[in-house]
């Protein structure tokens, strides 16, 4: 990073516009120069310059916040600081500005902009510090104490690091070199490793909350699934054996119901066919009716036809005679007009070659008439510019008469008022203080307002306080008198609680009342069937008994054939036969006892199936009372738990039974008393936050009416400063109106200034116009001159124009006579019109007379035409008509019908008996449905009987169903949490496992990071700072700073060498002149602490720009303390570096030593609390 020219302007003692160019030529071969001056006088300025156009802050000062700017030159009102400078091949400008209001000397928020001089773009504009700051950090790639440590090693900086302490320079050492990230990674390291020891802790708790089942207890578990699996697969196939019998029992009844209801449709079917049978009859009669009614209808129009032809043929006979007196009069009427017309033809045409003549005649007079007009207007004309001409002359004179009178006037008003000539440069400052006046007045307005709306203002603000008040006393009153209620807020879900408790005893009661009913049921049929069981267990013996007794003699008699001697019998076990040897041997004895043996099998097995039976009854009713006992003292258990639930919330409730208005909470009430009791502490709640946000506004209020009284201070304050200088405006308007005004008024101030601008324009208007006046006097003579010449030419003109007039008349008066002797005074125009007109009124007389003659002749002719077809239709129409009667009234006797009488009144509406038709159609149709409903529904109840493949009833089939049902459940139940048990107990061993496994894999990870904990942190394990590995990170980073800077310090002073104490960060010195004794750093002199500060400081400097190219570096004073051999010798190894590294150096200095050293000079000297600049690159102003 490489500055090439610095610009600033008003930097502290600078005033002015400055420029100091580093790439002038006086730079070429002087990298190294030195700002030279007295103690004081502005040195270090250009520094803050820099560093202020780069980073928008200065090591002395820092940043510029708030109202205060102690860089800006007193009493200017701006400032700033420009920086060009190359970084990584671009060229950057980055400048910081301020400026104060000019009216209130207030400071404006500063600006900094960051250009790239290369493609003249604007890279960034900010006013936030912070932004500043990461923007030149990311370009330059230094923050603002890694640069002044690098290129600005500013005054009394030199020996900081040198003389701090053990700690201080450790943070110096981590911020200069970035080995901040080292005690982060520490930091890291030690978190990862405390993560770790957590997720170990964290499985090794989890560990001990997995539960496992047994290996007896998962045996157990799927013992009980398998036999609960076959159970269930037994009870779903009775639940669907008995569901088959309850669905053939309720389609059963749906068949009977629809049969039921197709039997009443069929009743009612039947009741509406007997209640058509008139209306049967009456639609017959219209069907016979309407089979006559064709030959009825073609009968009655001919005979209406007849009579109406008849009735035609009378009327017509009838206007015969006027149709012959209209053709008479109309022959005779056409014949005169004819005549009439014949005549006027005669007379137009006689009266048209008069007529033709004297329009010849009056085309000459009309052009005589126009000839003489033209003549006439051309004298006239001729006349009027005459007139004319002397009028013009005339005002002329007038004009110039006037002209001469207003001149006069004019040059005495400008002798009269010949001060209203300063008027006019005057007037401007007028009107600027007059407008500074008015601004001022509207600045008093508006703050006399504002200290009225500021009164009111706190006066509603009291009254609001007051108000307040008041609400916090109400609100204070009501949450004394309802202090009870903030006991709710932790009452409430207590008593929630209770409630939940309640109602849960009071569902599972039901719910057990429930149970115990379904299971008494269950019990009472087990009971019955157990019953039914005995019964037939007794109807079993007795039959095996009854049996025995019959075919016992049998099986003795054929046994008997079997006994030995000796030997026990097996029906007696006698050893003695006595009674046995004689007997008979008995008829097919073997297939007797054989049969006997199969019914005694058959017997003994259903008896043993009935027992069997009897066995599982009698299990299945002590399970049920079992059952039953125990459901009962649960729902015993379950009242009195909701019984002492209920206690406990009123003995909680008692507080609030008038508040709540209740007597004792019932199950029934007690949702409604708790949401009542919500409501009460919702609402206390509400009252108490309203309370404390009220209390909270009435504390606030003494500060708010604090600063509203400051406020109103204020104004009244700036209201007073605002009127007198109001009063000083109005003072000086009134001395400058003085000259043209007295008893001046600023109320009037607007209407002097009018009148004054009016006088100004007046003595404006009278220079105007005395110059108008004598230019207009000149031309107004010019012209009379000229209108006089013109006035004799006009005049002969007129008189030649009256000559031809005179000529003209009398041509007129000869043709004007010759036409009255031929046509008198009359138009040849109206005759003309007057004989066309009677002429083609005649013809269309005559027309319209042979047009009535031709209408009369051609309705006469109509009128004999009728007659004659009229009585032709009439003949024809007769025979025709005797005919259609005849065949009419033998269609009549043929449908039965008496009379046309008797058919008219069979006959209806094509609607009536359409809707008649469809009403018999409707009947019928629904007689024949429900007939085959009726028919369907029983083919269908016969069938489904058919189907009946069992012998329970609907009602044991119904119980039995539901037992199987609620037996099909609890297994179901039973089987799924068996089953859920299992599954749960198989993922806990699956977590177990799996966590056993991430538990080893967790410590093996804990143990590496706990190696690498200890050695960035220590062995104390809870410790995670990172002061350890820091420490021995920053003991190298001092061993490198120490070795560049003991390279400068060599060259500077070889004495020397800066050594660092042994697991520490302090600096010692080895003493080479005195057998290498090793010297702590606070026993050596100023001059000698000064070159291994400024040693240090270069190699800081170097450290710090390890990363960056520093082409720039500037070294602030410390050279007093130097004797002037030191001084030589340090200023040669300055010059050594500069030479070797190509650096642009600059040595700011007082010493006259140094200065005589370096050729290259910016002077800075100071004069009446101004400095100014002068030398090398430096230039004043732009």
């Amino acid at each position: 990073m490489k500055i090439k020219k610095i610009e600033f302007c008003n930097i502290n003692s600078l005033a002015g516009e400055w420029t100091i160019d580093f790439e002038s030529p006086d730079f070429a071969n002087n990298g190294m120069f030195c700002i030279a001056g007295p103690t004081g006088s502005g040195k270090t300025s250009i520094l803050d310059a820099i560093c202020l156009g780069l980073y928008g802050k200065t090591p002395r000062l820092g940043a510029i916040k708030g109202d205060s700017n102690e860089v800006m030159t007193y009493d200017t009102l701006s400032c700033y600081a420009k920086v060009t400078f190359e970084c990584k091949g671009v060229v950057y400008s980055s400048c910081w500005s301020q400026r104060r209001s000019a009216k209130t000397k207030k400071l404006q928020k500063y600006a900094w902009v960051l250009k790239n001089e290369t493609t003249q773009n604007v890279d960034v504009s900010s006013s936030n510090q912070t932004e500043i700051e990461a923007t030149m950090t990311r370009v330059i790639g230094l923050d603002f104490g890694q640069f002044t440590k690098s290129m600005m090693l500013a005054q009394g900086e030199f020996n900081r690091f040198l003389k701090c302490s053990e700690n201080e320079r450790a943070a110096i050492l981590e911020k200069l070199t970035g080995d901040g990230i080292y005690r982060k990674i520490a930091v890291a390291v030690h978190d990862l490793y405390a993560c770790a020891n957590r997720a170990v802790q964290d499985i090794e708790n989890r560990l001990g909350d997995v539960t496992m089942l047994s290996e007896e207890e998962l045996a157990e578990l799927n013992a009980k699934i398998e036999e609960a699996t076959a159970q269930k697969k037994a009870l779903n196939e009775n639940v669907e054996r008995l569901l088959y019998i309850c669905t053939w029992f309720e389609t059963l009844h749906n068949i009977e119901s629809h049969l039921n209801t197709a039997k009443e449709g069929l009743e009612k079917a039947e009741r509406a066919k007997a209640d058509f049978e008139p209306d049967r009859e009456k639609l017959e009669r219209a069907v016979r009716a309407q089979e006559v009614e064709s030959s009825y209808a073609e009968y009655n129009s001919v005979r209406d036809n007849l009579g109406r032809m008849k009735d035609q043929l009378e009327k017509s006979k009838g206007k015969l005679p006027e149709a012959e007196s209209n053709l008479e009069r109309a022959t005779n009427d056409n014949s005169v007009k004819q005549e009439a017309l014949e005549k006027r033809k005669a007379e137009y045409s006689a009266g048209e070659t008069l007529w033709e003549q004297v329009s010849a005649l009056d085309g000459d007079i009309r052009n005589s008439h126009t000839q003489l007009k033209g003549l006439d207007d051309d004298a006239a004309k001729i006349a009027t510019e005459i007139s004319s001409t002397q009028t013009k002359i005339k005002e002329f004179d007038n004009r110039i008469s006037e002209n001469e009178t207003a001149l006069k006037k004019v040059e005495t008003y400008i002798a009269e008022n010949g001060n209203d000539e300063k008027i006019d440069g005057l007037l401007p400052l007028l009107k600027a203080l007059a407008s500074e006046r008015t601004q001022e007045w509207t600045s008093v307005s508006k703050e006399s307002q504002q200290l009225d709306d500021q009164k009111k203002a706190l006066q509603k603000f009291d009254e609001a306080c007051e108000q307040q008040k008041q609400e916090l006393g109400a609100l204070r009153d009501y949450l004394n008198e309802h202090q009870i209620d903030a006991e709710l807020v932790n009452l409430l879900p207590e008593m929630n609680g209770y409630a939940n408790d309640v109602d849960r005893h009071h569902k599972e009661s039901v719910r057990l009342q429930g149970e115990i009913s379904s299971r008494q049921k269950s019990l009472d049929g087990v009971i019955s069937e157990r019953e039914k069981a005995l019964a037939n267990l007794t109807t079993l013996q007795n039959e095996k008994e009854s049996i025995i007794q019959e075919d016992i003699p049998v099986v003795v008699a054929e046994l008997r054939h079997t006994l030995k001697p000796g030997e026990p019998c097996p029906v007696c076990g006698s050893r003695e036969h006595l009674s046995c040897e004689d007997s008979a041997k008995v008829e097919n004895g073997a297939d007797r006892l054989n049969d006997f043996a199969a019914k005694l099998r058959k017997i003994n097995g259903e008896m043993e199936k009935v027992q069997r039976a009897l066995d599982g009854f009698a299990t299945q009713q002590q399970n049920f009372e079992e059952l039953i006992r125990e459901s009962s003292q649960k729902a015993k258990e379950e009242a009195d738990a909701e019984t002492s639930s209920l206690e406990l919330l009123n003995s909680k409730l008692e507080p609030w039974k008038n508040s709540a208005n209740f007597e004792k909470a019932t199950f029934e009430s007690v949702r409604g008393i708790l949401q009542n009791l919500q409501s009460l502490k919702t609402t206390y709640l509400q009252k108490k936050e309203s309370a404390d946000g009220l209390q909270n506004n009435v504390n606030n209020a003494a500060i708010q009416r604090a600063e509203l009284v400051g406020t109103l201070s204020r104004i009244e304050e700036s209201l007073k400063k605002a009127q007198d200088k109001m009063q000083e405006l109005s003072k000086e308007l009134e001395s400058k109106l003085e000259p043209w005004f007295s008893n001046i008024r600023m109320e009037d101030l607007d209407a002097l200034l009018a009148e004054l601008e009016k006088k100004n324009g007046l003595w404006n208007k009278a220079q105007e116009k005395q110059v108008k006046l004598q230019g207009e006097l000149e031309t107004f003579r010019s012209n009379v001159s000229q209108l006089n010449e013109n006035l004799g030419l006009t005049q002969s003109r007129l008189d030649e124009a009256k000559r031809k007039i005179e000529e003209s008349r009398g041509n007129l008066a000869t043709l004007e006579n010759r036409r009255k002797e031929l046509f008198g005074e009359k138009s040849v125009e109206e005759e003309r019109n007057k004989a066309r007109t009677s002429r083609e009124t005649a013809e269309r007389e005559a027309d319209s007379a042979r047009r009535l003659e031709q209408q009369m002749r051609e309705a006469k002719i109509a009128l004999d035409k009728s007659i004659a077809d009229l009585n032709g239709h009439i003949a024809d129409a007769e025979p025709k008509l005797a005919e259609l009667q005849k065949l009419f009234l033998e269609n009549l006797t043929l449908k039965s019908f008496a009379d046309e009488q008797e058919f008219l009144a069979s006959k209806l509406p094509e609607s009536d008996r359409k809707a008649l038709l469809q009403k018999q159609k409707l009947v019928d149709d629904n007689l024949t449905t429900a007939q085959t409903s009726v028919k369907n529904f029983n083919d269908q109840l016969a069938e489904h009987q058919q189907k009946r493949n069992f012998e329970e009833t609907e009602d044991v089939a119904k119980q039995n169903r539901d037992t199987a049902k609620s037996k099909l459940n609890e297994c179901t139940v039973n089987l799924a949490t068996w089953t859920e048990q299992k599954k749960t107990d198989a993922l806990n061993r699956q977590k177990f496992s799996d966590m056993q496994e991430k538990l080893v894999e967790l410590k093996s990870k804990r143990s590496d990071w706990e190696q690498m904990q200890r050695w960035f942190n220590g062995n104390r394990l809870e410790t995670g700072n990172g002061d350890v590995f820091v420490k021995f990170i920053q003991t190298i980073t001092l061993r490198n700073l120490l070795k560049i800077a003991n390279g400068y310090l060599h060259d500077m002073f070889p004495r020397y060498e800066m050594v660092t104490e042994e697991n520490t960060l302090n600096i010692q010195l080895v003493d080479h002149d005195n057998s290498d004794a090793v010297r702590p750093i606070d026993n050596i002199s100023g001059g000698e602490g000064f070159l291994v500060s400024l040693s240090l400081a270069l190699g800081i400097s170097t450290l710090a720009s390890r990363n960056v190219s520093i082409d720039s570096m500037f070294l602030d004073e410390g050279f007093g303390t130097l004797d002037t051999k030191m001084l030589q010798e340090t200023v040669v190894v300055l010059q050594k570096m500069q030479q070797e590294k190509g650096k642009l150096l600059g040595v700011i200095t007082h010493v006259d030593v140094v200065k005589s050293e370096l050729r290259t000079h910016i002077e800075v000297t100071h004069n009446g609390g101004r400095s100014f600049l002068s030398g090398a690159g430096v230039k004043n102003g732009h």
